[in-house]
């Protein structure tokens, strides 16, 4: 369960580590500790806090593209519906990747 490793936190996390590690700050199996710990608490607090109610959104596309196997999607007055609560924004982009083809392609 170590892609949550990927998430911005979880990064953020892994360059703090690194750093201490270089510093001679903590020692590499208590960093490889606290990065088990963060897995399992990211698992646990995901599955406690996610709803798994369906998402259903209304949008007006401003604009899209596809390049380099990275789709981009430009949405205005967004509108997003998650049971009885909604949220709405008037402007939303959505960049989504195959990751496997993004990294071949940088290769």
């Amino acid at each position: 369960m170590t892609f949550y490793r990927k998430t911005t936190l979880g990064l953020a996390l892994t360059e703090a580590l690194d750093e201490l590690l270089a510093t001679g700050n903590v020692s590499q199996p208590l960093s490889e500790s606290i990065l088990r710990q963060f897995d399992s608490s990211f698992a646990a607090a995901f599955s406690e806090k996610v709803s798994s109610q369906p998402v259903k959104f209304r949008y007006k596309v401003y604009s899209y593209r596809f390049l380099d196997h990275v789709w981009t999607f430009e949405l205005a007055n967004t509108t997003f519906h998650i049971g009885a609560d909604s949220v709405q924004t008037d402007k939303l982009k959505i960049i989504a990747t195959d990751d496997e083809k993004v990294r071949g392609a940088k290769a």
